[in-house]
């Protein structure tokens, strides 16, 4: 819409494809799966610790990794 005016006469931009719909079903998917991961690394950390406290303190750790190690890549530019 914005670069509409500056174009020549009789010369418009129409999106062909709108991404939005498809980008916010895709987060919503993620967003299902990591809360199912979660609850499931969870339930087998219960079973196999017995303890509801170290099962928990084990599975926060595991996010918590995963940034450091996401923030270490970017520092170092390491594509993912």
């Amino acid at each position: 819409e914005s670069i509409n005016p500056i174009l020549p006469e009789g010369v418009h931009i129409v999106p062909y494809y709108e991404q939005a719909d498809l980008i916010e079903r895709a987060f919503g998917t993620v967003k299902d799966a990591l809360l199912k991961g979660a609850l499931l690394i969870f339930a087998v950390l219960f079973l196999f610790l017995g303890n509801a406290r170290s099962a928990l303190i084990v599975g926060a750790s595991l996010p918590i990794s995963a940034l450091f190690a996401f923030i270490l890549m970017r520092q170092l530019h390491i594509p993912a």
